[in-house]
């Protein structure tokens, strides 16, 4: 406890700012099958200097020390205490990154929202115990800006950055509320509460503007306006918009209906996804009336990215894919121009859009679901190649 303590008193930011661990020589053959007690002792003496002995340290070596992992271990001691202590806490090791189309994050925290940020930074939402990591897109390097809490506490699902006040928006799916987070410091600038349904909320996905931010809440057939002042924080109570239209609620206890949602610039229109039927909606900020959008199906739609008429949304399992729509000006009617699959996708669930590329959260969602993922198994943000528009 007291390990954990001291590394979120501020090891976080500097983590971002470890340059790689080219050049650092490791004897590998002292470090064998036959020695893993010895790397053990090495990886306790690292930490014990740095003030990080416990079992998070105990269990990080244990990975550290089996057969393929071994080479690293002189990597981490040779990182500075900051690093070093936001490697302990993540499972993450900087050492053993893979270049280029994929990105680790923290072991044992399941991924759910995902969100650009500025420069080359994006944001991923961890189901498990409401973390949100920090990811350096170019150099691979992650780190938790928002530390996971208590896992009775918090889950975060969907996020989206505001540049305007460099804030995170994030949702906190069944715990039925939502955050603003400090996107720099992780602190908690806001913390929303939304009534309960009938059947149960599930606050899954935001979209931001300048006056206000709109939640999804998937097990009921609406959406929640919360009104944003100039400081970018939240300045009233969530309002409940029923969704009309041609909105088709598909019932279910266990159906994910409205999920993904983006906001149209400059036109107070919100394009909403329906996971359980396919259909995409063009939706009035402000009273719900939903039109659908013709042209286009996309089963198990999960999140969705807007780059000018284009739409990018990624469907769950069993699609596992990737979808690409061309709008119309009016955002009525859609034409598929791409779809993209990728063995490595497997419940992928939202999208970044970085110039022609693509990177994809792999969530592994019916894995959770179906009590095949283990505390510490892997998760990872993988890159596809965008075609041109």
């Amino acid at each position: 406890m007291k390990a954990i303590a001291r590394i979120r008193q501020g090891v976080f930011v500097a983590f971002l700012f470890v340059v790689g661990c080219a050049g650092t020589k490791t004897d590998e053959a002292a470090i064998d099958m036959d020695a893993r007690a010895s790397c053990a002792a090495r990886a306790a003496v690292k930490g014990t200097a740095c003030g990080l002995a416990g079992p998070m340290v105990t269990s990080s070596a244990a990975n550290w020390c089996a057969v393929d992992d071994a080479k690293t271990l002189g990597c981490f001691e040779n990182l500075g205490c900051g690093a070093a202590g936001s490697v302990v806490l993540t499972g993450r090791d900087p050492c053993r990154s893979e270049s280029g189309d994929r990105i680790d994050l923290p072991k044992g925290f399941q991924p759910e929202g995902f969100t650009k940020g500025p420069g080359n930074l994006a944001y991923v939402g961890t189901l498990t115990r409401g973390a949100v990591v920090r990811v350096d897109l170019v150099t691979g390097l992650a780190d938790f800006v928002v530390p996971p809490g208590a896992k009775t506490e918090r889950a975060i699902a969907g996020v989206t950055y505001d540049a305007g006040h460099d804030a995170i928006f994030a949702c906190g799916a069944w715990f039925a509320d939502g955050f603003v987070f400090d996107a720099t410091t992780g602190a908690t600038r806001a913390h929303i509460d939304f009534p309960r349904g009938p059947k149960g909320t599930l606050i899954n996905a935001v979209a931001v503007e300048a006056d206000a931010a709109y939640f999804t809440d998937s097990v009921n057939p609406w959406f929640y306006r919360v009104p944003v002042g100039v400081d970018g924080l939240p300045s009233g109570a969530p309002v409940r918009v029923p969704l009309v239209g041609d909105f088709v609620m598909v019932p279910g206890l266990e159906v994910a209906n409205s999920n993904g949602i983006v906001a149209i610039p400059g036109i107070h229109r919100l394009l909403v996804l329906n996971s359980a039927n396919g259909v995409i909606y063009n939706v009035d900020a402000a009273t719900g009336e939903a039109k659908a959008v013709t042209g286009v199906s996309v089963p198990q739609a999960d999140g969705l990215q807007l780059d000018a008429q284009r739409l990018v949304i990624v469907q769950n399992a069993p699609e596992n894919r990737v979808t690409v729509v061309r709008l119309d000006t009016t955002m009525s009617h859609g034409t598929v121009t791409a779809t993209l699959t990728d063995p490595r996708l497997s419940s992928p669930t939202n999208p970044v859009i970085v110039g022609d590329a693509l990177w994809i959260v792999d969530s592994r969602l019916a894995d959770i679901f179906h009590g095949n993922a283990q505390p510490n198994d892997r998760f990872d943000v993988v890159r596809l190649r965008l075609p041109a528009d």
